[in-house]
């Protein structure tokens, strides 16, 4: 009960619903205005303000992700150096009208509604990706902020920081097309959250395991089940190292440890149920399964990590998907049912306290030893 309470818990902050949508006027907080009849875009004025915002999101998520600190890679730490360098003067990226012109043609005016406009944007983004022109000007934006930058690292830090950038941007252009208000202030999971997520991983991996006797979808693809995680604990040289330690010693003999990827495969599920179901109440409308199992299926980073798997594996993609389906579908009964329990403990609470208010005091003798042992 423990874990479900802290999985459900977190730490996010809430934004006030209803029918509004966001528009970004700085860089620090997004201003609400209300919804229109007509599908909202994001406007040119808008613009400078909305990059500002996404960059310094950009970056902030450089530096919290874990598998950027890395004390064995040298790209990792460089990559958390630079973020960290760059990221108090965010607002300079402004400057730089080559970067500004690229994006602003891409994200501006541009709706992200049905599934034809999103491969339409990811090839604009890809025709950003291998520009020179881009490339030359955020290195020019990096030496600017970083006087070690290495000119060949910040090649592959500006492909780090444009995919992660364009995530930002997608973000709020699907929040503005659909009419909805984004948890975009989603902070860092703390360590505790972290275990207890780690912990998760491996009990949808034993699940996955044991199901594979019931289910015909999910024969066949042995390899990739058991690239999900592990009997004993993986290498020291890796992020969930510390992760491992905390299930180690809950473990019997009988928990499994999961393999990196899948761990930030299942920490991205997190962050994608947090951002769309608001726990303002608990009711079908807040856990629209339909509208999660949506958002993970065409989230960026859940195919970027299940590709990774699938490459390790040596599993076919078409043959996968059952498998992606079900840790989906597993992953959010698991969610509902912590998100539940936490909130029928607080009710039951506020319910007590409420009778205790409300209970008469005795004035009998009799009454006032029972108030006084109590």
């Amino acid at each position: 009960m423990h874990l479900l309470y802290f999985f459900a818990v977190g730490n996010y902050k809430q934004v006030t619903t209803g029918s509004t949508q966001v528009r970004l006027s700085s860089c620090a907080q997004p201003t609400v205005i209300s919804n229109s009849t007509e599908c909202p875009v994001l406007q040119t004025e808008d613009f400078i303000s909305t990059l500002i915002y996404c960059n310094t999101k950009t970056l902030q998520t450089v530096i919290s992700d874990p598998i950027y600190s890395l004390t064995c890679a040298k790209n990792s730490a460089l990559s958390v150096q630079y973020a960290r360098e760059m990221v108090t003067t965010s607002y300079a990226i402004a400057d730089y009208s080559s970067i500004v012109v690229a994006l602003s043609d891409v994200f501006v005016n541009r709706r992200v509604v049905a599934q034809s406009d999103r491969e339409l944007l990811m090839m604009d983004i890809n025709v950003i990706r291998q520009s020179t022109t881009v490339r030359d000007s955020f290195v020019e934006y990096v030496k600017a902020n970083v006087s070690y930058a290495d000119e060949g690292y910040c090649h592959i830090f500006f492909q780090v920081w444009l995919r992660k950038l364009a995530q930002q941007m997608i973000c709020i252009l699907r929040e503005l097309c659909t009419g909805s208000v984004p948890l975009l202030e989603v902070s860092n999971l703390s360590e505790v959250d972290q275990n207890v997520l780690y912990y998760i991983c491996g009990y949808i991996a034993m699940k996955i395991r044991k199901a594979t006797t019931r289910y015909a979808c999910l024969k066949g693809v042995d390899s990739l089940i058991n690239c999900l995680a592990t009997s004993k604990p993986i290498g020291v040289h890796t992020f969930v190292q510390r992760f491992q330690q905390w299930v180690f010693r809950q473990s019997r003999g009988g928990l499994l440890f999961p393999v990196p990827d899948f761990f930030l495969l299942v920490r991205e599920l997190d962050t994608i149920y947090r951002r769309t179901a608001h726990f303002t109440s608990v009711s079908a409308s807040v856990v629209n399964k339909c509208a999660l199992q949506e958002a993970m299926f065409e989230s960026f980073m859940i195919q970027y990590h299940w590709n990774k798997i699938i490459e390790l594996s040596h599993t076919d993609e078409c043959k996968s998907l059952p498998v992606l389906e079900y840790v989906i579908k597993l992953f959010i009964t698991i969610k509902g049912f912590a998100v539940t329990c936490k909130e029928r403990d607080r009710l039951k609470q506020k319910k007590t306290s409420k009778m205790d208010t409300s209970r008469k005091v005795s004035k009998s003798l009799r009454g006032k030893l029972k108030t006084t042992m109590q």
